[in-house]
């Protein structure tokens, strides 16, 4: 059976408009890379304030930040644990180690999904990539086709 060859028809506004598409999902992907960036630096700062925890003696006096560039001094009387949210309103207390693995299978759940995201986005820059390669190589035809018709 002969293979039927097909031709689609685009117009230059169509392939502006998909190029368009491409550029606003390449946003959103930036976006997600950004926001996943962000969270994994936290959940490393927080294993490594963990770690300096666990490097001082009890009632030992340190700065604690509180956010915004604000903080109090205290004193920790576990310095081998903490308390951290497990989800929402809902705390828990917890040895240092146990809180650090919990963090660490987060920084690879993100390392994974960042993985994804990065195949998410070479594909929509491919994609990119060729959508304006089209638009250029249909703008040379133009010109081309305006010289012939002001040469004749």
């Amino acid at each position: 059976m002969a293979e039927e060859k097909s031709q689609v028809r685009i117009s230059g506004n169509q392939l502006a408009q998909l190029g368009n598409q491409e550029r606003v999902k390449l946003e959103e992907i930036n976006r997600k890379v950004q926001a996943f960036q962000d969270f994994r630096a936290e959940l490393q700062m927080a294993i490594d304030s963990l770690a300096e925890l666990g490097k001082n003696k009890k009632g030992e006096k340190m700065l604690v930040s509180l956010g915004a560039g604000v903080y109090a001094e205290a004193s920790i009387e576990k310095t081998d644990e903490a308390i951290f949210s497990i989800a929402g309103n809902v705390f828990k207390s917890k040895k240092s180690e146990g809180i650090a693995k919990i963090l660490k299978n987060k920084i690879a759940s993100i390392n994974k999904t960042l993985e994804k995201t990065a195949q998410d986005q070479q594909k929509a820059w491919s994609r990119l990539n060729q959508i304006e390669q089209i638009m250029e190589a249909g703008r040379r035809h133009m010109q081309q086709q305006a010289k012939k018709s002001a040469q004749s």
